[in-house]
C-alpha cells in the first residue's frame, strides 16, 4: 500500500487540531458545530472523532450545560492545550476552559461572536480580539460613559481596524443617542478603530437598527453633539450586516453612512 495515503491523512489530523487548539486559543471554548467549521469538516462523525483525540490527549476537555432551550456539550481548552496552541516565543495564555465560570445568560451572544469570527476568517478577517476578555485582564483601564467596549475587533481584508457589535437585541434609542453612538465616535476619532460593524440577529433589526441609528445621528448632528474630526471617503463609519447574510456573498454596508 502507498504511504501517500496515510501521510496525507497524517497531516489532515495534525492541522485539524491545529486548528482546533489555536481557535480555542483566545475562544477557550465551543460547541461541536462550530469547531467542526473552524476544521472545515461536514461530517459530525469526523468533528467527533477529532475531539475525542484531543481529550484523550489532555488538550482539550468537554462539559454540558443548560443553555436557554437545551443541554448544550461545550468543549474548552486545557493548560497543556494552550502550551501547544502557544507560537514559538510567545507566553501561553493562562485561560482554560472552565464550565462553572461560563455565563449561561451570554452563551448565545459569545458562541455567535465566533459564528461571525469563523465565517469572517475565511473571508480573509484577521486578529480577532474579544474585548470582554481583554477588559478581565487588564481591569485598571479607566471606564466612562463614553468609553463604549465593542464585542469584537478584527483587521479587515484591507488592513482596517473593526469594531464589531453584535446585536441580538437593540438597545433603547436613548442609549445609542446618549452613550453608544458618542462613545464608538470618540474611539474613532482616537484612530483606535476604523469603523463600527454592527451584526443583527436577522435582516429585519439590521433595518430598524439602520433607521434608529440614522436618526440618532441627525439628532445629534441637530444638536451640534456630533464631534467628528476624521473624514470618510472610500468605507464607511457605521456598516451594517445581519447574522442571516453575513458575508453571504459580501457585506451589506450602508448606502449613505459614510459621513455621519
Amino acid at each position: 500500500m502507498s504511504l501517500l495515503p496515510r501521510t496525507l491523512a497524517y497531516e489532515q489530523s495534525k492541522r485539524k487540531s491545529r486548528d482546533v487548539l489555536s481557535f480555542l486559543r483566545t475562544s477557550v471554548y465551543s460547541t461541536e458545530s462550530l469547531l467542526g467549521q473552524v476544521m472545515r469538516i461536514k461530517h459530525r462523525s469526523t468533528v467527533h472523532n477529532t475531539l475525542v483525540r484531543l481529550e484523550q490527549a489532555g488538550l482539550i476537555r468537554r462539559a454540558p450545560i443548560r443553555s436557554a432551550m437545551a443541554f448544550v456539550t461545550l468543549w474548552g481548552i486545557t493548560s497543556e492545550g494552550q502550551q501547544l496552541a502557544t507560537p514559538s516565543g510567545e507566553e501561553a495564555s493562562p485561560l482554560t476552559f472552565n464550565i462553572s465560570k461560563v455565563s449561561v445568560s451570554r452563551l448565545e451572544h459569545y458562541l455567535s461572536l465566533q459564528q461571525i469570527r469563523i465565517t469572517a476568517e475565511a473571508f480573509g478577517w484577521t486578529e480577532f480580539v474579544y474585548c470582554d476578555r481583554e477588559a478581565r485582564a487588564n481591569p485598571d483601564r479607566a471606564e466612562s460613559k463614553y468609553n463604549v467596549r465593542p464585542d469584537l475587533t478584527a483587521l479587515d481584508p484591507h488592513g482596517r481596524r473593526v469594531a464589531i457589535e453584535c446585536e441580538l437585541s437593540l438597545k433603547s434609542p436613548a442609549r445609542y443617542k446618549e452613550n453608544i453612538i458618542p462613545g464608538h465616535i470618540r474611539h474613532i476619532n482616537a484612530e483606535e478603530y476604523d469603523y463600527v460593524l454592527w451584526i443583527t440577529k436577522t435582516p429585519e433589526d439590521q433595518q430598524t437598527l439602520h433607521q434608529s441609528l440614522t436618526a440618532r445621528i441627525q439628532e445629534l448632528r441637530e444638536f451640534e453633539r456630533l464631534h467628528l474630526s476624521r473624514t470618510f471617503t472610500d468605507y464607511k463609519m457605521f456598516q451594517f450586516a445581519n447574522l442571516e447574510t453575513w458575508l453571504k456573498p459580501q457585506l451589506v454596508v450602508l448606502s449613505n453612512g459614510g459621513q455621519h
